[in-house]
């Protein structure tokens, strides 16, 4: 039975549909706001030649269905295969989750084939839908590739293999469900996950989404292997599979490597899915549950149509977004009262073929929830009375239209939409449309959406209240095709500016613009007195201007769709904004402004000083926090990287307005600042646009940027173990050595390589990985590889969460991995260097290159990365040299490595439970000059910093 492709409604745009929103009179900043509706058009136009036209959709022989976009302008490739698997088809054994544990199980087995997912990057996920299905189907599961263009064929073969013919045991099966028990667990102890899946069995009363995709615990635990590999052998075949392909690739070539790894796998019945409809519910409904964090939560969802029902959902974006909004306004103007409600978030949880939820989730606050409830009925009955205004229907479209630009911008994204759409109407371009239709709403729109489905009191309203244990009382851009790109077309340009400033810039067609203005600043050139002083200037520079501040300042910026972010770290203070090539040269002009005129006022900085010092005072969450602060404590005594916590809230209470003035002049010279525009926009106007800004009504200096104070490591080493009683199910240890620090760029390379083989990519794989899985103990959820590089030090740490009582056992195994490749590297035994052979160390190399590969292909990161380099007094050659210096790297590259970081006992750091009550042992003068009790106060709240720069100081 071929697909059915006719499930969207077809009633064609009238021309009034097609007809732009037009305000009445001016904006607030004093332009005709029908102007900024005019960029929503151009990008209309850009989408209507997007890579959408250009996807490519054939079904084979074998039933297989093959999607797929040529894209020249990245090196990336995105494999996605969607099987026709999922909940809905599980049949006799609905609710047992059968199809994520086969899934779970086809990664574990695919895993072990760790030396070729090292060399294809090692970015292999899985994808399934989580109680509401609102991002796949509930008959369909994901797997999903990312790698670069020439590994496409070794990838697609392995995807192939892995689909097909996985070599399932009963220790993949019991991985798998030790896997899914995990995650009932950790959503148990989180409301808002709780919530959901309480919200969807309320909601549905026949759907299989009513049922966790993990299925029921009683349910799931009569599964056996038998029928698993049955199920397997009945869905895992070509009519039931679909592949997208993304990517440098042609046609022919995904063509040919498609067939031949999926030509000779049998087709399959094609077999009839569980019933998806679902009744229509004619009155509200309520549930009372119990409240795991001990706060009260509330969730209120509308049920809407499923997705065929297109322009209801593209008006349903909108509103979402607008209503965000209001919340946002109302809580802002009540700043200095009671509030009545936090962490409010708006969703549209898109049904594909089930009905989709539009949900409010709050936390009530400053009284009781009715207050909260009664605010938000009173925003909801505006909008259903009066709709939207033009300029906040405007400002929404540019909001959500710069975020689809920004999920699009990478060929995962791309990937994504097309499978979305692939399973709601059966055709992947079929996003064009439907952004289209956004473009299109108008406010009367939005103002019927809002009467029809969100009113306070409808039929088709549930809500799921979790309320603590105690209380028992009720509730009250466009595909250019062309000449295929080379790695020297995306090497960035340098310019110098006026005063000494630099601009770097990178163009790449993906219809959104990064810009980022960067300085040398943070606690590594904070002197004396001035502890803190970046962060709190971070954290006023988000007020705005002197020309434009406060709410007036983010509506402007709403008004532009603009993302805005301001960071704060060791080394730098950055401003970062993403926005629409057409807005490149306000989105500039906007930077420069805050940091020639930052607004700074009195009201503010009093409570930007009190959230602070409450940071400083706040205690770590869970167990990674807790082990990286006494790490940092530990490695970092005395350094600019962990100053002491009492001093640095002294100096940031002492810092008034004039002190913070002074500190950002400082900041703000020419030599330490640098611009930078990567992705789309006008290149030829680029530079004069920059100078003409710094120029007109100058404040940068000509003058030196801050140094850095640094201390190199002491002569004092510090504890080799210290212990720490930990939390209930919150055992940890974590191994540090020191490493490599900001002037050590020879042994960068080298060490990525090292480390990979032991943790692969980001603490996910590697030597120690797997040990820890042959243990019984699921690494994905339990192993964190940290990197610190600072000024004079830094160190490289290994976090695992290990089951009670297992310490010990757990430490040796990691030393026992960590010294074998290091004698491996090290011995002049032939037997002993065979442990580590060329594909162990070919199988890292291509993991660092692939890994560093694919995080370029975001422009935010990649201009980050090349931008601390230009501020560290580095050249970009030497940054841009990093894939072809670690893929080139020797064996006597990594002997060095082993020898200068590696051949010392690393400092031992634990969270332990007493394991009996009887008085411990006197302890032994060895043993209590090895060992130590961390006291509370040892434990020091970071600086205002982030507590890992990896971002900018070890980029991919």
């Amino acid at each position: 039975m071929p697909p059915i492709v006719t499930l969207f409604r077809t009633s064609p745009f009238t021309e009034s549909d097609r007809q732009p929103v037009r305000g009445h009179g001016a904006s607030r900043w004093g332009c005709p706001f029908g102007i900024l509706l005019l960029p929503l058009l151009c990008l209309s136009q850009i989408w209507n030649q997007a890579w959408s036209e250009s996807a490519q959709r054939e079904v084979l022989a074998n039933g297989l269905t093959l999607i797929h976009v040529d894209r020249r302008d990245t090196h990336a490739v995105h494999i996605l295969a969607l099987v026709r698997a999922g909940p809905g088809d599980e049949g006799p054994w609905l609710g047992s989750g059968m199809s994520r544990t086969v899934q779970a199980m086809i990664q574990a087995a695919a895993r072990e084939r760790s030396g070729e997912l090292t060399r294809l990057g090692d970015q292999l996920q899985t994808h399934a839908s989580n109680y509401l299905g609102q991002t796949w189907s509930s008959d369909q599961v994901a797997f999903s590739l990312s790698t670069t263009s020439t590994a496409f064929t070794e990838g697609i073969n392995l995807l192939a293999r892995m689909l097909t013919r996985p070599q399932f045991s009963n220790e993949h099966f019991q991985q798998a469900l030790a896997l899914l028990r995990a995650g009932d667990q950790r959503d148990a102890r989180l409301a808002p996950e709780l919530a959901q899946r309480l919200l969807a069995q309320l909601v549905f009363r026949q759907h299989p989404a009513r049922l966790p995709s993990r299925g029921i615990a009683s349910r799931r635990d009569t599964l056996n292997l038998e029928a698993i590999q049955e199920f397997h052998r009945r869905h895992y075949t070509t009519n039931r599979m679909t592949i997208v392909v993304v990517g440098n690739l042609s046609a022919a070539q995904v063509l040919r490597d498609v067939r031949r790894a999926f030509g000779e796998i049998p087709s399959g019945d094609w077999g009839p899915s569980a019933n998806m409809s679902e009744p229509v519910q004619f009155a509200p409904r309520q549930q009372l549950s119990e409240s795991p964090d001990g706060e009260e939560y509330r969730l209120i969802g509308w049920r809407t149509p499923p997705l065929s029902f297109y322009q209801d959902h593209a008006g349903l974006e909108l509103l979402g977004l607008i209503l965000s909004h209001r919340f946002e306004q109302r809580l802002s103007d009540e700043r200095d009262a009671r509030r009545w409600a936090r962490d409010i978030q708006v969703r549209h949880l898109v049904g594909l073929r089930n009905p989709g939820l539009f949900t409010i989730a709050y936390r009530p606050t400053g009284g009781t929830d009715g207050e909260s409830w009664f605010n938000i009925q009173e925003i909801l009955d505006q909008l259903r009375q009066d709709g939207p205004s033009a300029e906040e229907l405007a400002t929404a479209k540019r909001l959500w239209q710069r975020r689809q630009a920004e999920a699009l911008a990478s060929v995962a994204g791309v990937a994504r939409d097309l499978a979305r759409w692939e399973q709601a109407v059966g055709v992947p371009g079929f996003g064009r449309t439907f952004r289209q239709a956004v473009t299109n709403t108008d406010a009367q729109a939005i103002q019927r959406l809002a009467a029809n489905h969100l009113h306070p009191k409808g039929a088709n309203r549930s809500e799921i209240t979790l309320v603590p244990a105690e209380r028992d009382e009720s509730d009250g851009g466009a595909n250019r095709q062309g000449t295929r790109s080379a790695l020297t077309d995306v090497v960035p340009r340098q310019e110098e500016l006026p005063f000494g400033a630099r601009l770097i810039h990178r163009f790449m067609p993906i219809g959104l613009a990064h810009v980022r203005l960067t300085m040398n600043a943070g606690a590594s050139v904070e002197p004396d007195g001035f502890y803190g002083a970046t962060a709190l200037l971070a954290r006023l520079l988000e007020e705005g201007s002197q020309a434009r501040q406060g709410q007036d300042f983010r509506s402007y910026l709403r008004s532009y769709g603009m993302d805005f972010r301001i960071r704060a770290t060791a080394h730098h203070l950055e401003l970062h904004l993403i926005c629409f090539p057409d807005d490149v040269n306000e989105a500039l002009s906007l930077l420069i402004d805050l940091i020639k005129s930052p607004a700074l006022p009195e009201a503010a900085l009093e409570r930007a000083v009190a959230e602070q010092i409450a940071i400083f005072g706040a205690e770590p969450a869970g167990w990674q926090e807790r082990l990286r602060r006494v790490v940092d404590a530990t490695m970092l005594s005395d350094h600019y990287g962990h100053r002491d916590n009492s001093v640095i809230r002294e100096q940031i209470g002492n810092l008034g307005r004039d002190r913070l003035l002074q500190w950002h002049q400082q900041l703000t010279v020419g030599s330490n600042l640098v611009i930078s525009v990567y992705g789309e926009f006008d290149a030829n106007n680029l530079t004069p646009s920059v100078n003409a800004l710094l120029t007109a009504d100058p404040v940068l200096r000509e003058a030196e940027a801050p140094i850095v104070i640094g201390s190199t490591w002491s002569e004092h080493q510090p504890p080799a173990v210290t212990t720490l009683t930990a939390n209930p199910g919150e055992e940890a240890l974590a191994l540090v050595w020191r490493g490599p620090d900001m002037e050590s760029v020879r042994d960068l390379a080298a060490h990525r390589i090292f480390t990979s083989i032991l943790t692969g990519n980001q603490g996910r794989g590697g030597r120690i990985a797997s040990a820890l899985s042959r243990a019984g103990i699921d690494p994905e959820n339990s192993l964190v590889a940290e990197r610190q590089s600072l000024a004079g030090r830094g160190y490289w740490a290994i976090l695992v969460k290990v089951p009670d009582h297992r310490l010990e056992e757990v430490r040796e195994l990691v030393l026992g991995e960590v010294n074998e490749v290091v004698t491996a590297l090290t011995s002049s035994n032939q037997s002993e260097q065979g442990r580590l052979t060329a594909n162990d160390m070919s199988a890292a190399q291509a993991l660092a290159v692939n890994a560093r590969v694919l995080a370029m292909e975001d422009q935010g990161q990649a201009s980050l990365v090349h931008v601390s380099s230009l501020l560290r007094g580095r050249s970009l050659e030497q940054e841009l040299a990093q894939p072809s210096r670690m893929a080139n790297l020797e064996r006597s590259d990594l002997a060095r490595i082993a020898n200068t970081y590696f051949m010392y006992e690393p400092v031992i750091i634990q969270l332990a439970t007493p394991q009996s009550e009887e008085p411990p042992a006197e302890p032994t003068e060895e043993a209590a000059e090895d060992e130590t009790e961390a006291k509370p106060e040892d434990i020091l709240v970071l600086p205002t910093v982030e507590a890992n720069d990896n971002a900018e100081e070890e980029s991919p």
